[in-house]
Order: structure tokens, then C-alpha cells, then sequence
């Protein structure tokens, strides 16, 4: 495999991200309660600038904005554009205009 080659794995984790992304919320339903705890643990104050790196659907952007209110900024940042279309509908759907959505592909390790 050359570097430039993607590993299977790494192209169905993706593929199965953009197919899923309407549905990405229901089925980790199971882990919100995780998603709070983890998000409530940041160090966060309002005002503050917090980088949501493979935000998907944006799940935690409404606990982040919590913290960090309408004068700070959330950055979310994820691969596929299908689940930032999702993100992106809350934050319209929110009314939140300090969030901003980037479609960033992921790189890829060399051996």
C-alpha cells in the first residue's frame, strides 16, 4: 500500500458515516449521557473558544454552547459533509451564530 492509498478501513468508516448521518443521533442516543459528562468536564467559561474535532452532527455543540454562551465560539470540524449538513441544520435550527462548520478531509498515516 503506498501513502496515498486509503486503507479499506479507514474508506467504509467514512462511507458508513456519510450513509448514516440522518440517523447518526438515534443510534448513539445511548452515549449522550457520556457526552454530557465529558463536555461538563471541560474547563469552559463564557467567552471561551472550544475546537469540536469530528463534530459530526453536532450532538455536543448545545452542551458547549451552554458553556461557553453566545459571546464565545464553537469550531467544529469534521470529514463528512453529510453529518456537517446535519451540524448545520441545529446550529440554523438554534439560531447560534457564533458556530462555525468545516468540512476537513482526514489525513492519512504512512508507514
Amino acid at each position: 500500500m503506498t501513502s496515498a492509498e486509503t486503507p479499506p478501513t479507514a474508506s467504509a468508516a467514512s462511507e458508513a458515516y456519510r450513509s448514516q448521518a440522518g440517523h447518526y443521533d438515534q443510534r448513539t442516543d445511548a452515549f449522550r449521557q457520556w457526552r454530557e459528562l465529558l463536555v461538563a468536564s471541560l474547563p469552559l467559561r463564557p467567552g471561551d473558544t472550544v475546537l469540536d474535532v469530528g463534530c459530526g452532527t453536532g450532538l455536543c455543540a448545545p452542551l458547549l454552547h451552554r458553556q461557553v454562551g453566545p459571546t464565545g465560539t464553537i469550531i467544529g470540524i469534521d470529514e463528512s459533509e453529510q453529518m456537517l449538513a446535519v451540524a448545520a441544520h441545529r446550529v440554523t435550527e438554534h439560531g447560534w451564530e457564533n458556530v462555525r462548520l468545516i468540512a476537513a478531509p482526514g489525513g492519512h498515516r504512512t508507514h
